[in-house]
């Protein structure tokens, strides 16, 4: 699945990150696909406007099989080859990840993530973006920024299309222009952590 370097990775601006095309099954893809409409949980502030569903028993069998399979302990060994951050772990409760949907004019903010996680004790690393939307053809990028908002990349959700990339207290990314397609956009969104040092000052997501 991840056929890109670790010097590649590492290498990215303005983080470390990757884009990988054709990264899973396509028919497994379109299964998970087949499983939606599901009953999500609707969030509407000033920093986004989004669906989300992080109760894994809640969605279908397929969801599943393809979120334990990113989340097994071979998938996050691949993980720490292509990031070098070594002992990577994932969230079995998937808390701000799982499914996402964004619907016609909603949005998501640039922002950094939350750096800890106090269930699991420990601190947040790796994001894994995987886009489930077939024949795309709007908007809704997501953007990699720097503190300025300077934009590096911009990754069009496209089906199989999967964005790897470290978390930190610079990792600026989103998708701030509200939607216009009426076809939602879907994606799974999954975190990867290690039990290392509590930081010195623990934060939710920081939006710029």
């Amino acid at each position: 699945m991840i056929s890109v370097s670790h010097s590649e990775y590492i290498s990215a601006l303005p983080f470390p990150n990757c884009i990988i095309d054709d990264f899973y099954d396509a028919s497994m893809l379109d299964k998970v696909i087949e499983e939606w409409p599901y009953d999500m949980r609707y969030k509407s502030v000033s920093t986004s406007e989004k669906w989300s569903l992080d109760k894994i028993g809640m969605m279908g069998e397929k969801t599943q099989d393809v979120i334990y399979d990113l989340c097994s302990d071979s998938f996050c060994k691949e993980l720490e080859k292509l990031t070098g951050i070594d002992n990577l772990v994932s969230d079995p409760e998937h808390i701000g990840g799982g499914i996402h949907m964004i619907t016609h004019g909603g949005f998501l903010n640039i922002h950094a993530d939350f750096n800890w996680n106090p269930r699991l004790q420990a601190v947040r690393k790796v994001n894994l973006l995987l886009y489930l939307n077939r024949n795309w053809n709007s908007n809704g990028e997501l953007l990699l920024t720097d503190k300025n908002k300077n934009i590096y990349e911009k990754i069009s959700p496209v089906f199989n299309r999967c964005v790897i990339f470290n978390t930190s207290d610079t990792s600026f990314h989103g998708h701030p222009e509200p939607l216009q397609s009426d076809t939602p956009r879907r994606s799974i969104a999954l975190y990867y952590y290690q039990h290392a040092q509590k930081p010195e000052v623990t934060h939710s997501t920081v939006y710029i």
